[in-house]
């Protein structure tokens, strides 16, 4: 081939919480000549929720059996 194939490219994700919080991303590259490149990046997402939930109960403790609101 003789010529050296050169660049670069930008990748943009968006992430959204239907994502896991561990990611991994698994780039390859196949050249002409048949030779195969590949690299592997992890990522930490921290997990947040779309909808925010809260629960309170009318009483701190509750025995088995007791009726519960």
């Amino acid at each position: 081939m003789g010529k050296d194939l050169q660049g670069f490219f930008s990748l943009t994700l968006t992430i959204g919480n239907y994502f896991l919080s561990d990611i991994k991303l698994l780039l390859y590259a196949v050249f002409l000549d048949g030779e195969l490149v590949a690299d592997m990046e992890e990522f930490q997402v921290e997990k947040c929720f779309r909808h925010k939930v809260a629960l309170d109960f009318s009483h701190k403790e509750k025995v088995p059996g007791k009726h519960t609101v």
